[in-house]
């Protein structure tokens, strides 16, 4: 991790944001949130961020609707999805879909930290070019 390393965070609930944001700035990471899926597409459409933290639900979009916008955007950006919906296919769903993990609230800190370092490490690795 780096100054530099900047984690976007879509939640609708206030309280999640917070938590997170001062979770994630306590390690040494930049936080950027959004409380819909338009704000966070607009954010990346701006500033790339090394991971997202995603919300499944937002009130405008749904998450799984927000990775798909986020795949076609820059798919090499990490995504974690966090929800309270604990269902196995849902998961399965998002990560076929493109999620790298899936975190379930409420959110323990310390599967956070690994998922988000884990994220941040993925969207750093340079892209495979093909050989010549």
């Amino acid at each position: 991790m780096t100054d530099r390393d900047l984690i976007l965070v879509v939640d609708d609930e206030p309280m999640i944001v917070d938590l997170l944001r001062t979770y994630l700035t306590g390690l040494g990471y930049r936080v950027a949130a959004a409380s819909n899926g338009a704000e966070a597409l607009g954010h990346v459409s701006v500033t790339r961020p090394d991971a997202v933290v995603l919300d499944l639900k937002l009130p405008d979009m749904s998450g799984a609707e927000i990775l798909g916008r986020l795949r076609a955007i820059d798919d090499s950006i990490p995504v974690l999805m966090l929800t309270a919906n604990t269902d196995e296919v849902v998961a399965r769903g998002l990560l076929k879909a493109g999620a790298l993990d899936y975190i379930c609230k409420p959110v323990r800190l310390e599967v956070l930290d690994v998922a988000v370092t884990t994220a941040v490490s993925v969207g750093r690795r340079p892209s495979s070019a093909p050989a010549v």
